[in-house]
């Protein structure tokens, strides 16, 4: 198996998978889940992509015994944007996660209460649709972009 279909098979297949695996879940529930739901899943690829292709990009200057000064700045660029993008994952994963658990515990107030906040519904949903928008944007952008980068870095000379 060549490098590249090596990287793509354990790096996008497998950053996938926890994805397929709730697809998978909920075909067979026959249940229908907001697609907002999706988006740790989402996150996760996006975080192991980055994390993945930043190792690849640091064995290939601890390996290497001359890479040139173009190529050297290409990788640490790339390297420095996919750090950036694996923050930004993180960020996201992080308000999804406080906001899913503030609308539980608003859904346990409200039950106890006999209230409801429709307020602050909206709005947290707003906020989840967001962030699955843009999770799903950035998996998109760094699939295809990771990949590529990957492509010119095992690349034959």
């Amino acid at each position: 198996m060549g490098p590249m279909l090596r990287w793509f098979v354990f790096t996008i297949g497998f950053g996938l998978l926890p994805f397929g695996f709730r697809l998978l879940l909920e075909a067979l529930h026959s249940s229908h889940v907001e697609p907002w739901n999706n988006t740790p899943e989402l996150l996760f690829f996006c975080v192991m992509v980055c994390g993945v292709e930043m190792g690849e990009i640091f064995c290939t200057f601890s390996s290497e015994t001359e890479v040139g000064p173009a190529r050297a700045r290409a990788l640490s660029v790339s390297f420095c944007v996919l750090m950036l993008f694996a923050f930004i994952a993180a960020g996201l994963y992080g308000i999804y996660m406080d906001q899913e658990r503030l609308r539980v515990l608003a859904a346990t107030e409200c039950a106890r209460m006999c209230a409801t906040s429709i307020g602050s519904g909206v709005d947290t949903l707003d906020l989840q649709r967001n962030v699955y928008i843009s999770s799903l944007w950035l998996s998109a952008l760094l699939g295809v972009g990771a990949t590529s980068l990957e492509w010119i870095r095992t690349r034959r000379k």
